[in-house]
């Protein structure tokens, strides 16, 4: 893998790809957290699941979220249009739109 212009092999990094992998396959549609300390290596990973992903046929579009400026919303409509224009702006194609089964006015009973 490519980082800051060197060729970085990273180690022990096998079974958490090898999920991302299973998930491909299986085409698994749930989101999944990375977390950790600042520095432990969250991004490279996210950067080698996209390239797994994208052997698997999947488009991916990474966003280096340290470029972006995020406001907190609690709106999920306004999520979802936010992620669409960061993914629009990252892959250069003009418009991105996010399809969802959730509408607003459903409200939690």
């Amino acid at each position: 893998m490519k980082f800051a212009n060197l060729d970085v092999e990273f180690v022990d990094r096998e079974v958490g790809l090898g999920q991302v992998a299973t998930w491909a396959e299986r085409g698994a549609l749930f989101p999944v957290v990375i977390f950790g300390p600042e520095g432990c290596g969250k991004s490279a990973f996210l950067r080698q699941a996209a390239e797994v992903l994208r052997g698997f046929g999947y488009d991916v579009v990474y966003v280096d979220v340290s470029h972006v400026d995020f406001t907190a919303h609690t709106d999920v409509a306004e999520v979802a249009r936010r992620l669409a224009e960061a993914a629009s702006e990252v892959s250069g194609v003009a418009e991105v739109s996010c399809v969802s089964g959730y509408r607003s006015d459903q409200g939690a009973d």
